[in-house]
């Protein structure tokens, strides 16, 4: 039986739901640019602004500010979508990058025929297995900046290992960046002040 840990886990580290999360993320920035944020909005005070939005942008003005889209960056939902795409950047990771380490780790130079089969392209043919054409093509592998290993009448040949680290390397970036984001939301991490002045207006602060 699965427990909640489990279902949560296993909902987070799917690439659908990560892919679903992104579409509404994207969305919702969507939306936030058709009017004004309220950052850019010539007052300061809750009924000043809401009136800004009714007077410059009519009835869909007030539905926009009163739904909170004037402020969305910053509004909980908002964040709440993005530290789940957070979430499901590490989940995922996790679930996929522990067993990749594992299976490069612990490489077997022989593998079963069923193996071989499953992969993107392979081959099956005679071959001259003599001492002599192992240690050519060994030769020629080492040659061209392989790693070889060989166990018998095995040979594993293997480089470029870093490129399969290639989208965990994306993920670590992208969850570096979602956590600067969600820092903006904490007291003291963000601090901007700005102050709206109209021609012939003075301000004492």
């Amino acid at each position: 039986n699965k427990t909640i840990i489990d279902k949560v886990w296993n909902f987070f580290s799917s690439v659908k739901v990560g892919m679903w999360i992104i579409v509404a993320i994207l969305v919702a920035a969507a939306i936030g640019t058709i009017l004004p944020q309220v950052f850019y909005v010539p007052a300061t005070n809750e009924t000043d602004i809401a009136a800004y939005y009714e007077r410059i942008y009519g009835a869909f003005g007030t539905l926009y500010y009163q739904l909170g889209l004037s402020d969305l960056y910053s509004s909980w939902w908002f964040q709440g979508l993005v530290g789940m795409l957070g979430i499901s950047l590490v989940i995922a990771s996790l679930d996929r990058v522990i067993p990749l380490y594992k299976s490069l780790k612990k490489q077997k130079t022989k593998r079963h025929i069923s193996f071989l089969k499953r992969q993107r392209v392979y081959g099956i043919g005679k071959a001259d297995v003599s001492e002599e054409s192992l240690l050519k093509a060994e030769e020629k592998l080492k040659e061209l900046k392989y790693n070889v290993k060989r166990e018998g009448n095995a040979i594993l040949a293997e480089r470029g290992r870093f490129s399969r680290w290639g989208p965990y390397v994306n993920h670590l970036g992208l969850i570096i960046f979602l956590f600067g984001v969600m820092l903006r939301a904490l007291p003291g991490f963000y601090v901007d002040e700005t102050m709206w002045l109209r021609e012939g207006e003075t301000l004492y602060v």
